[in-house]
């Protein structure tokens, strides 16, 4: 069973991704772009903040601000529709980032800055360029200036490097003055902080205060909630296309158009499990991770609500 996110509704955090066994999985500048627009048209659907950002070829970092709690949704779609487009442009099977992304909660005294700092240094710790200003995929170029250009990086909040920061020069020098510092986060069992003690244990204790809360809203949910069998699924799906589904081989679009709608409604109707699913023959030749993706896509096609 994944372990659950240490995060809450406005929590900061420095998440990343890296490609899978640390390929480049941004091989051109559309690529990149592609990624950007991402960023920028799911976190303004899901309202999650961006602070700051920076693409390099194998791997990617974002400050953002949790706002709305759908922290997860957010990363589950960016780096799903990313994988989908990667694979469809380069071919190719399998995991297109390394694992979960990878997030760090961050204490927004001090720490936020540093943070961003770190983001925002990313391409000259990486030795690609002397002066930050010079990388084109990250913010550094939105605080206090828009570039001329139809990339349409700049739609990240400013307030956090404004708030202390108020001209392109003083950025530069406090980017600088930071240099190639690494982050020193808190471990806990609930995974990293960035942040002193106090902050620490706020944290956690926030953290214990929603699962319990999630606990006893899986035990209300399952008590008053009745689902149907996989059975009964399976004869809807038959109604539905006028097929069988032992007889698909899942190669064509409307095969798999066909399986989407299943998982939908094992989930929604059935409310089973993706470790549950990935036992069905119908995704016998699927990872576990896929599954997630697939869903996501499947209730966008199929107009509902996500839940």
């Amino acid at each position: 069973m994944r372990r659950a996110r240490l995060t809450y509704k406005n929590a900061w955090h420095h998440v990343m991704n890296r490609g899978y066994g640390g390929k480049n999985i941004f091989i051109d500048e559309d690529d990149k772009k592609y990624f950007v627009y991402l960023i920028k048209t799911l976190s303004k659907k899901l309202r999650i903040v961006i602070a700051a950002f920076c693409v390099m070829d194998n791997h990617y970092h974002l400050i953002l601000q949790n706002k709305s709690g759908k922290m997860s949704n957010f990363m589950r779609d960016l780096n799903g529709d990313y994988g989908f487009y990667f694979r469809q442009r380069y071919g190719g099977k399998g995991y297109v980032f390394q694992n979960r992304f990878h997030s760090t909660l961050i204490q927004e005294e001090n720490y936020l800055e540093q943070a961003i700092f770190y983001t925002l240094m990313n391409p000259v710790r990486a030795n690609i360029v002397d002066n930050p200003f010079e990388y084109i995929w990250s913010s550094v170029h939105c605080y206090f200036s828009q570039p001329k250009n139809k990339l349409s990086l700049c739609f990240v909040d400013t307030s956090v490097v404004k708030k202390k920061i108020k001209r392109k020069n003083t950025l530069l020098i406090e980017l600088q003055n930071f240099g190639g510092q690494e982050l020193k986060f808190i471990s806990t069992r609930a995974g990293p902080v960035f942040g002193d003690e106090s902050f620490k244990k706020n944290a956690i204790r926030l953290f214990d205060r929603r699962q319990n809360s999630q606990e006893e809203f899986d035990i209300k949910r399952r008590k008053n909630e009745s689902f149907i069998s996989v059975k009964k699924i399976r004869s809807i799906i038959h109604k539905e296309y006028g097929i069988n589904l032992a007889s698909l081989l899942f190669y064509s679009r409307k095969e798999k158009k066909i399986r989407r709608h299943f998982l939908v409604l094992l989930k929604e109707e059935g409310g089973l499990k993706y470790s549950d699913i990935i036992l069905l023959p119908e995704f016998k030749k699927l990872k576990l991770s896929s599954l997630s993706g697939i869903y996501a896509t499947a209730v966008k096609e199929f107009g509902l609500e996500e839940k």
